[in-house]
């Protein structure tokens, strides 16, 4: 089960170093049984560098218990802006409760579910 508050939490903390967040999201693919990709996209994030991933992964594994670090299968930072957070993103959301959406593709791949905490569409707008 997901602990959305502490994923809240993760999100606030890496908003509050990094500034603001395009997306925070975790998905579960298709493919995978009950392991969750955990998604951050933000202006200041970088895709492919290591100091952001290591940050985002150290947050991660400071806030998660183990039992739900168990559930996460990975941690993946985007660039922002990127073409498919322009079509993920309908609305504006940041929300300690987050908004479900079930049954999606996101970079061509089939999403199960997804929880997403932080969409931002003004920070998307190329």
């Amino acid at each position: 089960m997901i602990d959305k508050k502490k994923y809240a939490r993760i999100r606030d903390q890496i908003a509050k170093a990094r500034g603001p967040l395009t997306l925070f999201a975790l998905f579960l693919p298709d493919e995978m049984n009950d392991q969750w990709d955990l998604v951050v996209a933000g202006p200041k994030l970088r895709e492919n560098n290591f100091d952001d991933l290591g940050f985002v992964s150290e947050i991660v594994m400071k806030t998660l218990s183990e039992q739900d670090f168990r559930s996460l299968n990975r941690v993946v930072v985007l660039d922002d802006p990127h073409g498919p957070l322009q079509e993920l993103l309908t609305s504006s959301v940041n929300t300690s409760e987050p908004i479900v959406r079930d049954s999606f593709l996101f970079f061509r791949l089939p999403i199960r579910r997804g929880y997403i905490f932080t969409a931002q569409l003004s920070s998307v707008a190329a």
